[in-house]
Order: C-alpha cells, then sequence, then structure tokens
C-alpha cells in the first residue's frame, strides 16, 4: 500500500510542473536515472537473498525478477542523489532530480519495456534508454543531434586536442565548438596563443609556456633573449629584454617629499620616510604618528646610549656591530670622547632639523642628517623599517673609524655618514657649551 501511495504523490507532484520545458540538463538527469535504478536492482537483490554474489543470485530470483513488485520497490531508489555513494558529478547540476523525475513520468512506457523485455539482451539501461530511446545522450568526445565527433577528438576520449572543452560534448544539444585553455588557440586548441610559445608538439598532443613577462608580440622560446620585442618598461640590450629602471630617468616623481620606487616593467611615486599620501589632496603630509614614534624612539636611544657610556664601552676586537651605538663607539675611537657632548647642539645636533647651521660643528650634523637622508631617498635604505638600528660593520685601527669593505647597500651608506661626521668633529674643537638653535625645530 506504501508503495502505490509514494507512486501515486510522485505522479501528482510531477504532473503539476508538466508543461515546464527542461532547457539543459536532460543527458546528466537521464545518467542520475540509470545509476539510481541499477542501485535499485542491488538493493531488491540482497533483499531476497541477504546477500552474496549478485550475478548467481539475480539468476536466481526467478520470476520476481521482471516483476512489477520488484518494479516497484526499484523506483523507490530513482533519481535519489543521496543513494550514490559518490555523488560529485550531479552536485552541480541544478534541479537534475527534478528533471529526473520528469524523465520517468514521461518515459514509463520505455522503462517498463527494458525491464520486462530487454535486460538480458540489452543490460546497459544508461545506453539503451538515455543514448538508444530518448536519444538525450551521445558518446563522450560526440555532441549534437545527430552524435557527431567533437573536433580534435583523440584516441583516449578527450576532445579538443586535450586542450579545451567541446560545446554539447555527451549531449544531443550544442555547437560542437571548442572552448580552449589559456594558453591555447584555434579550432580545435592545437596552436599555441599569442605570448605562449611550443615546448612539446606533434600530431596528437602540444603543450604551450608562456612567454618571458617582458616580452611584445610573442617569443620564440624560454626566457628574456627569445622575445621578439620587449614591451613597456623594458629595453632590449644584447639581445635580451630587461626592466628599465625609470628611477634613473629624470623628472619621474615631481611632487614634493615624493621619490622613485622603481619595479619590474613599471615604478611608483611613493611618499618619502615618515610622510603619507593624503588622497583627496592629491600630496605627502607628515605622518603625525610615525613622527612622535621616531622622536620617542631617539630619546630613548640618547637615554640608553647615556647609561651604556658608563661601562667599558668599546671592543676593537668586535667587528659587526649594531647601529644603535655605532656613531658613539666611532666617536670614542675617533675623538676619545662620547657623541653625547654633541647632544641638542645648535640647529641640527639632535632630534630633527631645521634653520642655518649656527657653527661648523653644527654644520656636520647637517651634513649627517642629510647624508641619511639620502641613503633612502636613493632607495639604498628602503627595505630597512628604521635605519638608525641597521647593523653594519666596522673597525677601529689607531683611531681612525674604518668602514668594512664588503658591506654593501644601506650598511654602505649608513658607515659612510657615520665615519663622515666624527671626522668632521675631528677637525673642530670639543664643545665645551651648548650652542642654542635660533630657529624652531620642524618634524
Amino acid at each position: 500500500m506504501a508503495l502505490y501511495l509514494f507512486k501515486f504523490l510522485q505522479i501528482l507532484l510531477l504532473s503539476l510542473y508538466a508543461n515546464i520545458n527542461l532547457v539543459t540538463g536532460e543527458c546528466i538527469a537521464c545518467h542520475l536515472l540509470a545509476e539510481t535504478f541499477k542501485i535499485g536492482m542491488e538493493a531488491t537483490v540482497k533483499g531476497n537473498f541477504a546477500g552474496g554474489n549478485t550475478d548467481w543470485e539475480e539468476r536466481k530470483l526467478g520470476k520476481f525478477k521482471t516483476s512489477e513488485t520488484r518494479l516497484l520497490e526499484i523506483m523507490e531508489f530513482v533519481c535519489q542523489k543521496s543513494n550514490l555513494k559518490d555523488n560529485k558529478e550531479y552536485a552541480a547540476q541544478k534541479d537534475v532530480e527534478f528533471k529526473c523525475h520528469s524523465i520517468v513520468e514521461n518515459n514509463e512506457e520505455q522503462i517498463e519495456e527494458w525491464f520486462f523485455n530487454h535486460q538480458l539482451d540489452q543490460p546497459d539501461l544508461q545506453q539503451y534508454l538515455c543514448h538508444d530511446v530518448l536519444k538525450l545522450c551521445c558518446s563522450k568526445g560526440h555532441f549534437g543531434k545527430d552524435c557527431g565527433p567533437c573536433p580534435g577528438l583523440l584516441d583516449d576520449g578527450k576532445v579538443c586536442f586535450g586542450r579545451g572543452y567541446c560545446s554539447g560534448d555527451e549531449t544531443r544539444k550544442g555547437t560542437g565548438k571548442c572552448s580552449c585553455d589559456s594558453g591555447y588557440v584555434g579550432s580545435q586548441c592545437s596552436n599555441c596563443a599569442a605570448h605562449f610559445y611550443p615546448t612539446q608538439k606533434n600530431a596528437t598532443f602540444i603543450e604551450c609556456n608562456k612567454c618571458f613577462d617582458g616580452c611584445a608580440k610573442g617569443c620564440t622560446g624560454e626566457g628574456a633573449k627569445s622575445c621578439i620585442a620587449c614591451r613597456s618598461g623594458y629595453e632590449m640590450k644584447d639581445s635580451e629584454c630587461v626592466d628599465v629602471n625609470e628611477c634613473l630617468l629624470s623628472n619621474q616623481c615631481t611632487k614634493s617629499y615624493q621619490v622613485c620606487k622603481n619595479s619590474i616593467g613599471s615604478f611608483e611615486c611613493v611618499c618619502t620616510t615618515g610622510y603619507v599620501f593624503n588622497s583627496k589632496l592629491d600630496k605627502c603630509e607628515v605622518d603625525v604618528a610615525v613622527t612622535m614614534k621616531c622622536v620617542a624612539f631617539i630619546c630613548l636611544l640618547l637615554c640608553i646610549v647615556a647609561v651604556s657610556s658608563k661601562k667599558p664601552f668599546f671592543d676593537t676586537t668586535k667587528k659587526k656591530l649594531n647601529a644603535l651605538w655605532n656613531l658613539q663607539m666611532m666617536a670614542e675611537c675617533r675623538l676619545g670622547y662620547s657623541a653625547l657632548v654633541y647632544n641638542n647642539y645648535g640647529c641640527w645636533c639632535g632630534v630633527g632639523g631645521a634653520g642655518k647651521a649656527m657653527d661648523q660643528i653644527d654644520a656636520c650634523c647637517e651634513k649627517h642628517d642629510k647624508c641619511y637622508d639620502a641613503a633612502i631617498d636613493t632607495h639604498k635604505c628602503m627595505d630597512v623599517p628604521i635605519e638608525y638600528v641597521d647593523d653594519y660593520s666596522w673597525k677601529c685601527l689607531d683611531h681612525e673609524p674604518m668602514c668594512s669593505e664588503s658591506s654593501t647597500g644601506c650598511a654602505k651608506e649608513l658607515c659612510a655618514c657615520d665615519k663622515a661626521v666624527v671626522d668632521c668633529w675631528h677637525q673642530q674643537p670639543k664643545p665645551n657649551a651648548k650652542v642654542h638653535c635660533d630657529h624652531p625645530h620642524q618634524f
């Protein structure tokens, strides 16, 4: 009774949608029908023999094998994705279960014909119903009303030379046109696209790789030397496309407090250290938060140096030193006294710097300050968060600071700046009093 009630409700539900056209997915829905019908057949066999050899049990079913009672039991399994162990094929198919039920409703006679009369001579329900009778599907690599072959069909069933997919593949619909994977073109996807080159190619296989990023108008092979021409941001040198450093060209970044930052094939204008870009005003402004942090850091630095200077401070055997102490130690080496005597001397020997240097000692500090700025503006120290704490190597030989010849980049620049200022101080007498700045400091 329950089985007949289920069947009645199924027919009633489907009749409400009898006039709805199934636009796509008939073939995949028919596949679902065939797969779940097979599961129902297996389940009804085990239900009668409690497991074992399914082929043997199928032969021993007798009249039940093709009985209407068994068919009704099988139909309880039909079109239910949940009955499949692996239903990934149907997961992305919208309304596939509804479409499957619609096929059942509209083709009961064909299903019964196979069940009662063709199980032995045509055991594959999917081939019989979906391909031969209802003509909803084609075999793999074929499409359209007459199941013609897709372009670039290979012996293993792959279409479009194995580098794309065929419109309507395995269905009675579609145009049969290939949609090629990235890097491939042609009616069969058997050629490399622009800016790609073939690494392997024969009658049944092609593999294309992307040209070097700096190439224009394609390439003949791998790397920068194979470019036919160079795209913008690159130039041909010694038959090779190399990046143009736009920052070495004049007038790239003309706004105040901006510097040029090179990148592969391009460049950008960025604000110098201590400034941030205001998009509304289209200019770089002082980064108040960073400036205050820097002021606090330098004050803390001076306190640490003052405390540390009470201890044995200089070790001529220690080559690699943290820049937190480098200037202090260079002063000890060159001058024989602490760099703290110059703290807050004049306009430039201290935090910040502005206005005209008060005397030659103050001018030394001004040059040192601008030397550090130059290291940033020329991008030698762009990768250092706070250049004042970067490491560099040096040693003291007969009261003469000597920067390591192996230093490069920011370390080389900062060591040169620190050495220059202690040499400059050495040419002036040790200050015995503070010279105060007549100009307000700017941060």
